[in-house]
């Protein structure tokens, strides 16, 4: 994926690369998710309007991916 670092967005991803990269399993567990998975994960963060909600965003997915659990996914029983 290409980014633009200069796009606040792009800080995002910067965010999401350096917080996969402390956390192997997360890391690890996100590339097992499907390319249209992660197509969707990273559309939800890019749509985030102000920069707190992308990192928030950012945050929840790399918490999530820990867990094998994809963010931003339908989940009946909640």
């Amino acid at each position: 994926i290409e980014m633009n670092l200069m796009h606040p967005s792009g800080l995002a991803m910067v965010g999401l690369a350096q917080l996969f990269e402390m956390n192997r399993i997360a890391f690890e567990n996100g590339e097992n998710f499907p390319k249209s998975i992660k197509k969707n994960i990273l559309g939800w963060i890019y749509s985030a309007k102000q920069s707190e909600t992308r990192l928030k965003r950012v945050e929840e997915t790399v918490s999530l991916a820990s867990q094998n659990i994809r963010a931003n996914q339908y989940n009946p029983l909640k």
